[in-house]
């Protein structure tokens, strides 16, 4: 598997466990939000029944005190039944509020200060239950029961008051804690997006760009591919059929030649021979230009020897190939860096009029110098794009510029990935 593909995995299983992370600390967030708003509910309805029922202590306590005025002023039984079902009433609210268990935030859940406001109206409470239960015995009872009155309910009035106070302070922590678990949910949500969709996003567009980029590489290696078998077709064509003629014609110009020696035509039969023999020798020169050697079978040193000789013998110039046979570049890059050195000798000899060439090659790559001109003459031809294309397919580095020393030079620097064979 090709290190990149590690990489993109490796990201990805990064980026799957930071996804991951981040939605299960958005859920727990979510859980312990609810958790803490249910919970504070729950006692915010507490609170208002313990609310509710201190101030019905005060009005439980003026019943009873109406209750027995009533009955002393005209000595009614049934208000004296209603002044004991009051007080019934009023000492279990009163027992529940000061020192019972089943409501949050009251009875045993009282704060210290609401403790210590009904011990402050405990004798008031007591005085005032001990008078409504002995109103038969002791008629001066009422008057007692009224004379406590007053103390009682200024106690029950600071008592509902820090119930209220208490309940909205804890209101108030509610809202302060609600705001913070919200910043903190959205500090997340910032974060995901920082450190999980922004990379995410990033390596989709990356995988989108390399896509691209892979396809447009198979767009032009299809391209290179159908030029190349074109080209060798036609010098297939140009062996099989144009040069077989010609050798024909060299064979019947030479059969002329030989039989009128000494004659009148003598001389133009030798000029026809000798021009049908350079015809042949030009047309083979194209011929293994467009069709070489197969690189795969034969080998890039191979087509490359063939190549330097051809231009050798067909242009008169001295071209030489220099070969690291200790580090060759793969094949696989064989018949890109054979079309780049075909173009570039091509360049040397159409632009430059060079009249040395030397081709070198190793496992870094390869270099064409001449000695020629330089250049192309006008800016970036078609021949100059193609090598730079064939660099791209290989990941490769295109160096194409005046040589230190003069001349023309041009260097592939194949990558690190292709520096073994």
């Amino acid at each position: 598997m090709p290190a990149s593909d590690h990489l993109d995995r490796a990201a990805a299983r990064g980026l799957t466990r930071r996804y991951a992370l981040a939605l299960g600390l958005v859920a727990l967030l979510t859980l312990l939000a609810q958790a803490v708003i249910q919970f504070a509910l729950h006692r915010a309805r507490a609170d208002a029944e313990v609310v509710n029922l201190a101030g019905r202590q005060r009005m439980l306590s003026q019943r009873l005190c109406k209750a027995v005025l009533a009955w002393r002023a005209g000595g009614d039984p049934a208000r004296l039944v209603e002044a004991r079902q009051v007080l019934d009433e009023w000492t279990r609210a009163h027992l529940r509020l000061s020192r019972g268990d089943d409501l949050p935030n009251a009875g045993a859940g009282n704060s210290p200060a609401v403790a210590r406001e009904f011990v402050a109206v405990e004798a008031q409470f007591q005085a005032m239950a001990a008078a409504a239960r002995s109103l038969t015995a002791l008629p001066a009872s009422v008057d007692r029961l009224l004379d406590e009155e007053a103390a009682f309910l200024a106690g029950m009035e600071r008592v509902v008051a820090l119930y209220q106070g208490e309940a909205q302070a804890r209101v108030a922590r509610l809202v302060r804690l609600e705001l913070g678990l919200c910043g903190l949910l959205l500090l997340v949500l910032v974060l995901e997006a920082a450190l999980v969709f922004g990379p995410a996003v990033r390596r989709l567009r990356q995988a989108i760009a390399d896509r691209e980029r892979l396809r447009q590489q198979e767009l032009e290696s299809l391209g290179h591919q159908v030029a190349a078998d074109t080209a060798r077709g036609i010098g297939q064509d140009l062996h099989d059929g144009l040069g077989q003629t010609l050798t024909a014609l060299s064979f019947q110009a030479r059969t002329l030649a030989q039989a009128s020696a000494g004659g009148p035509i003598a001389g133009e039969a030798d000029a026809l021979a000798t021009g049908i023999a350079e015809a042949i020798g030009q047309c083979r020169a194209h011929s293994r230009r467009l069709s070489p050697v197969d690189i795969q079978a034969a080998g890039l040193e191979a087509a490359l020897r063939e190549l330097a000789d051809a231009i050798t013998r067909a242009a008169g110039v001295a071209c030489t190939l220099g070969w690291d046979a200790g580090a060759p570049p793969p094949a696989s890059a064989g018949e890109d860096l054979y079309r780049i050195t075909q173009e570039a000798v091509t360049n040397a000899l159409r632009h430059g009029r060079a009249r040395r060439i030397t081709i070198a090659v190793s496992s870094q790559g390869l270099t064409v110098q001449d000695d020629g001109q330089g250049g192309t003459g006008g800016g970036e031809g078609v021949g100059t794009r193609s090598m730079r294309a064939r660099c791209a397919r290989l990941g490769a580095e295109l160096e194409s510029g005046p040589a230190a020393a003069g001349g023309w030079l041009v260097r592939v620097r194949l990558p690190a990935a292709h520096l073994r064979p």
